[in-house]
């Protein structure tokens, strides 16, 4: 595992990223818990240590190459600190219910006509 400049790895993330969203930030993801990205991604970030990129990391999402930049101990999180990531997800998970019953009643009422 090969250590590369912040600087550098963020250029990278930014001209060969296929994910826009990690592309605008230069694959910074700020700091991430375990549990929220695939098991080999946190397997992978686990054996790093700061500055080190990983290698080639394969998720159901595609594949991935990490730097990490620092470990924080873990630590208990108080409701205020988790407060607003809470309130997005709980915000994008009925936006994809709403998207999907809206989606359905698009399907019932238009005329679809499939050609083979």
């Amino acid at each position: 595992m090969r250590s590369l400049k912040k600087d550098d790895f963020k250029k990278l993330a930014k001209n060969q990223s296929d994910d826009e969203s990690s592309r605008e930030t230069g694959g910074d993801l700020d700091y991430i818990y375990k549990g929220i990205f695939d098991a080999s991604f946190d397997e992978a970030a686990e054996k790093l240590n700061p500055g080190e990129i990983s290698g080639k990391i394969k998720t159901r999402f595609g594949f991935h190459v990490i730097q990490l930049i620092e470990k924080k101990p873990p630590k208990m999180a108080s409701f205020d600190e988790m407060k607003p990531g809470i309130q997005k997800h709980l915000f994008l998970e009925e936006a994809k219910k709403q998207v999907a019953i809206y989606i359905e009643k698009l399907k019932q009422t238009a005329s679809i006509e499939t050609f083979f």
